[in-house]
């Protein structure tokens, strides 16, 4: 249930890496962020090139540190996330765009396998670049859309198993790709 995803890459020995909660079932939710927010995204969408996910930590790193961090791992257990609801977050570098998120609560398994996963990360000297601690705001993001003449339909708040990956991650902190499953 943890993922992650390689991004461009900063410099020829580093990537962006992703360790997210992925829904086992992608289309649900792809399909969801596109019949709602497509008139509206702007630069993402959730969609067939964007895995629908709920981050628990961002970093660059080479693919041997990688490696290492990912063996510490083993053996750690998934947990399925609960959604509250739909969230309209304003973009910070924009002045008319907002994040269309799937809100998910800060359950205690959760902010427990964020903290486990981040000072995992910080042990290899490697920094986050996601928000952590008590600013740790976990959420599915649907698209960066504008609001005006939105149109939605509010999602069933069912249970969709997820499992833990890692993969690639891009620029905006999308999953590409699962490179693997961490169980």
């Amino acid at each position: 249930m943890v993922l992650i995803m390689q991004a461009t890459q900063k410099n020829v020995r580093k990537r962006k890496y992703i360790i997210a909660l992925v829904a086992s079932n992608p289309a649900y939710y792809q399909d969801y962020a596109l019949h709602n927010f497509q008139n509206n995204a702007k630069e993402y969408i959730l969609g067939k090139d964007c895995l629908p996910h709920i981050t628990i930590a961002q970093f660059y790193a080479n693919a041997p540190d990688c490696q290492k961090i990912l063996s510490e791992f083993v053996g750690l257990k998934c947990i399925q996330p609960q959604f509250t609801g739909i969230s309209f977050i304003k973009d910070k570098n924009t002045t008319d765009l907002w994040w269309a998120e799937l809100s998910v609560m800060r359950s205690l398994e959760l902010i427990q396998l964020h903290k486990h996963i981040a000072q995992t990360i910080n042990k290899y000297g490697i920094g986050l670049i996601n928000d952590t601690g008590e600013l740790y705001r976990p959420h599915l993001t649907f698209a960066l859309m504008q609001t005006e003449g939105l149109n939605i339909t509010l999602p069933e708040l069912k249970l969709v198993p997820f499992e833990l990956v890692y993969g690639y991650a891009g620029d905006l902190g999308q999953l590409h790709q699962v490179i693997s499953k961490i169980e």
